[in-house]
């Protein structure tokens, strides 16, 4: 890339930068931080348990695709 893209990008990356900010910015006692970072990751995680099942479906899933892309290919041999 050239420059000025890298320097666009990274102007763009600064601009937005206020809008990572979380509820957890404004607070300031170390443990009161703790504690809300601690919920901000629990809510975020919650989703955790469906993890497995759905990554075991992904790789069949992928897995079965490329069996058929390998078949259809000329060096497949039954």
């Amino acid at each position: 890339m050239s420059g000025v893209v890298w320097r666009l990008a990274a102007l763009l990356l600064v601009l937005s930068a206020p809008a990572w900010s979380g509820p957890c910015d404004r607070v300031q006692a170390n443990d009161e931080l703790i504690s809300c970072l601690d919920g901000e990751y629990r809510s975020a995680d919650k989703g955790g348990l469906d993890y497995q099942p759905n990554y075991i479906r992904c790789q069949t899933e992928r897995s079965r695709q490329r069996i058929g892309e390998l078949k259809r290919s000329p060096f497949w041999r039954d």
